[in-house]
C-alpha cells in the first residue's frame, strides 16, 4: 500500500514535470516503467473487484 502511494505520487508528479517541459517523453516512459506505473491501475481495478463483487 506505502509503494502504491509512493507510485500515485510519482506518476503524478511525473505527468506535472513533463508538462512543464522538465522531462520528455522518453524519460516519462523510462519512470514508468521502472517504477511501474502500470501496475497501479491494475492495483486499482482489482480492489474496485474485491470491494463491490464481480457480477457475473
Amino acid at each position: 500500500m506505502v509503494f502504491d502511494n509512493f507510485r500515485r505520487k510519482l506518476r503524478q508528479e511525473a505527468l506535472l514535470w513533463w508538462d512543464e517541459g522538465v522531462i520528455d517523453a522518453l524519460q516519462y516512459k523510462h519512470l514508468a516503467e521502472r517504477y511501474q506505473f502500470h501496475q497501479q491501475e491494475i492495483a486499482q481495478s482489482d480492489r474496485f473487484v474485491f470491494l463491490f463483487g464481480r457480477h457475473p
